[in-house]
């Protein structure tokens, strides 16, 4: 059920106020189901499948892991020699 406020107290307490929106008359079940309502509309069909999917995947997170660490590597030894280059 939602919180039940009249138009007035709305505006006159919550206009502008996000905090409105996260405050204890939401619970968590009124987060969902507004979530299930919204998410068809923004996150593709089959999205969360194909992630699924590609971790299960092995080898291939083994390779994203590797290239990863790499580049943070790359990163970190960049940003050193720049330091040491001031």
């Amino acid at each position: 059920m939602l919180p039940r406020s009249s138009s007035a107290e709305i505006d006159h307490y919550h206009r502008g106020n996000i905090r409105w929106f996260t405050s204890r008359d939401w619970t968590t079940e009124h987060q969902l189901v507004i979530e299930s309502l919204i998410r068809p509309h923004v996150m593709p069909r089959g999205l969360e499948a194909a992630y699924q999917s590609m971790a299960q995947d092995e080898d291939h997170e083994a390779e994203a892991l590797a290239w990863i660490k790499g580049t943070l590597e790359e990163v970190t030894e960049t940003m050193h020699v720049q330091s040491t280059t001031r």
